[in-house]
Order: C-alpha cells, then sequence, then structure tokens
C-alpha cells in the first residue's frame, strides 16, 4: 500500500498515470478515487477529513448515496464529490474549529510533490486546544 516517493538520488518520483485504489473511499481524497498517484497531499486529506469528521460527528458526503451501476461510476461519483468540498471548504468545515481553515488552506494548495508544512498543522490544532481549554494529557474518554 505504500511506495516510495523519492529516488535514491533524493529527487520526487513522477506519478504514475494510473494506480489502483486502495484504502477506504470514505476517508479517500479525490486524486486517490479518480486512480490516480496521491502523494503526501493526499495522505493530509484523509487524515484531515478523518478529523472533520471526529469533531463535527460526520462528513457532509457521509449519507450520499452513490447509484453507479458499477463501482468506477460509483468511484467517478465519489471523486466529483468529494472535490466540491474540496472546492467549497465552507461546507466542509460547518461546525469545525475557525483554525481549521487555517489547515484546509495549506492542504488546498500543495501539489503532488510538495511536502506539507507538518509543524505548522501541529502548531493549528496545539492552538484550538489551548483555546478550549483541552489538556492533551489528559485520560481519553474511553480510559475513564
Amino acid at each position: 500500500m505504500a511506495r516510495k516517493y523519492l529516488k535514491n538520488d533524493g529527487r520526487h518520483r513522477r506519478p504514475r498515470e494510473t494506480t489502483k485504489f486502495r484504502g477506504t473511499p470514505f476517508y479517500a481524497s479525490a486524486v486517490a478515487l479518480q486512480q490516480r498517484e496521491q502523494g503526501r497531499r493526499d495522505d493530509i486529506w484523509a487524515w484531515f477529513f478523518m478529523t472533520v469528521e471526529f469533531t463535527v460527528g460526520k462528513l457532509p458526503w457521509a449519507e450520499t448515496f452513490y447509484r453507479g451501476a458499477t463501482l468506477r461510476e460509483k468511484m467517478k461519483d465519489m471523486a466529483e464529490d468529494r472535490q466540491f468540498y474540496v472546492n467549497n471548504g465552507e461546507q466542509l468545515l460547518t461546525g469545525c474549529p475557525k483554525q481549521f481553515v487555517l489547515i484546509y488552506q495549506h492542504i488546498s494548495k500543495l501539489q503532488y510533490s510538495d511536502a506539507p508544512d507538518y509543524e505548522a498543522i501541529i502548531k493549528t490544532i496545539k492552538d484550538i486546544y489551548s483555546e478550549q481549554n483541552i489538556d492533551m494529557n489528559s485520560p481519553l474518554q474511553y480510559e475513564n
């Protein structure tokens, strides 16, 4: 499920024209659903979709029924749907802390070979925790 993205000389590999889909379509980026080469950006999109779901309880496409007759048609519809929400962040981020916009804007600008600014993302999350008085060291609800 993983592929080295750097060559031995440190240069980024060229993206393949097509790839087989692997993973969970529910959290996949539009690029993954289009069966194109995924980069670190697509990993961050998947993480961000999960984070939005954890924060507000569900993703905007949670109750969408994809009617395509074939899996390929359903994946195409899912990719178009996902791209709609990537292009319309205000609908994706409804109910999220305002700082999520910073993460959304950062991911939206990334291209295939770009490295995400993980430190900025972590700082934004820590700022949210601080603003909402969340102790990062407190036990999780299921640990009590």
